[in-house]
């Protein structure tokens, strides 16, 4: 899956339009990338590779 299809997936299973999901994903990939480089750790819980 490439970030196009995941935003078409995300906007149809929230209901949203692909313009806010791409927007919620940016922001998503935005914050997790900043927090990275600071060192910190994330920690998704119930995430998981299937």
């Amino acid at each position: 899956m490439n970030k196009k299809e995941l935003i078409e997936q995300l906007a149809s299973k929230a209901d949203v339009s692909k313009k806010d999901a791409e927007a919620v994903l940016n922001a998503l990939t935005d914050t997790v990338t900043e927090t990275l480089k600071q060192g910190e750790k994330i920690q998704l819980v119930g995430l998981r590779n299937i």
